[in-house]
């Protein structure tokens, strides 16, 4: 089932569709292991203490996402402020417009997935031109482009 993701930033806004997202949750926990001296080696080792400061880093990955030729995106030099329809090629360069900071002072990139609208920052795009013979309907088969995105959940020091 393909699942459309929207990403935004200040007047760009596109979607993707997504066949594979991941979603990794990541605590940086520190493991303490106690030493073990020569009067108490006889007790065995001993059991490692965890130190979890609740340091939490949420990432989405979308690991298959395609772009094609038949897509809408809000406000691509449109004044009404309403989706006009793009070609594939302008649709991935929108993704790098928000990738570079969509010309915005600092702020943050939305990503809208699975009813759920995150804030953070695209990390790491990868675009490849995938190559299509005949028409389809499946997204797949006439994507114009294949997308990789990782997106991290999180604010600027200090917003």
């Amino acid at each position: 089932m393909i699942s459309d993701i929207t990403i935004s930033k200040g007047v760009y806004s596109v979607t993707i569709h997504s066949v594979e997202v991941t979603q990794n949750l990541t605590n940086k926990i520190f493991p303490i292991s106690p030493a073990t001296g020569k009067q108490n080696q006889d007790g065995g080792a001993k059991d490692t203490k965890i130190v979890d400061l609740l340091k939490i880093t949420k990432e989405l990955n979308i690991t298959r996402g395609y772009i094609t030729g038949s897509d809408t995106a809000s406000s691509v030099n449109n004044d009404s402020g309403g989706s006009v329809s793009i070609t594939a090629t302008q649709a991935k360069d929108i993704i790098k417009n928000i990738f570079n900071g969509a010309f915005e002072k600092g702020g943050v990139t939305s990503l809208t997935y699975d009813g759920d609208t995150l804030y953070g920052f695209l990390e790491k795009v990868s675009i490849t031109y995938v190559s299509a013979d005949e028409p389809s309907t499946i997204a797949s088969d006439i994507a114009k482009y294949s997308v990789q995105i990782n997106f991290m959940e999180g604010t600027t020091i200090g917003g």
